[in-house]
């Protein structure tokens, strides 16, 4: 399950709990594409939380300070990892993404393409390819890489556009 609402509103912490609960009992995975919300939201709101991905600023945003370099990247990201006890996967834009997870182990995934076209539906585009590949049983590191040459299709094309499974 994935939960991205863009922050506007329709995802409240009722609901987030409600959802939380669900794919906590049916063994579920949930995905939360994350905002600019502090971390105290999120420890309140999703009791049961397998993946979060924020970008540089959501990540910011969440700790209330500024996350600027990798070292306060991998800092910040442990932080969070300890605070919610689910996966992280920082977006770095055009420098790719690292993924922390929950046994303490780090994972970098260069970005795979060159020039963006358009920044538009990439971070969506990955979320999506997580979820389908953690639905078909992939680990998640490797499920990791392949949502970035996802990323990188979709932000190769004008506008929002779909990676399809023969590109």
């Amino acid at each position: 399950v994935i939960v991205s609402d863009y922050d506007r509103g329709v995802v409240t912490e009722l609901v987030a709990k409600g959802v939380s609960r669900f794919c906590q009992k049916f063994g579920i995975p949930l995905i939360v594409d994350a905002r600019e919300r502090p971390l105290a939201w999120y420890k309140r709101a999703f009791g049961y939380l397998s993946l979060l991905t924020p970008n540089r600023r959501e990540l910011s945003g969440m700790l209330g300070r500024e996350v600027k370099t990798l070292s306060e990247i991998d800092s910040a990201a442990r932080e969070v990892v300890e605070a919610l006890n689910c996966d992280v996967l920082v977006t770095l834009s055009e420098h790719g993404a690292e993924l922390f997870t929950r046994d303490g182990a780090k994972h970098r995934f260069n970005a795979k393409n060159g020039k963006p076209v358009s920044v538009s539906g990439g971070g969506d585009a990955l979320v999506a390819a997580i979820s389908v590949c953690l639905a078909k049983g992939v680990p998640l590191v490797d499920a990791c890489e392949i949502a970035q040459h996802a990323a990188a299709i979709c932000v190769g094309k004008p506008g929002t556009d779909a990676a399809l499974a023969m590109e």
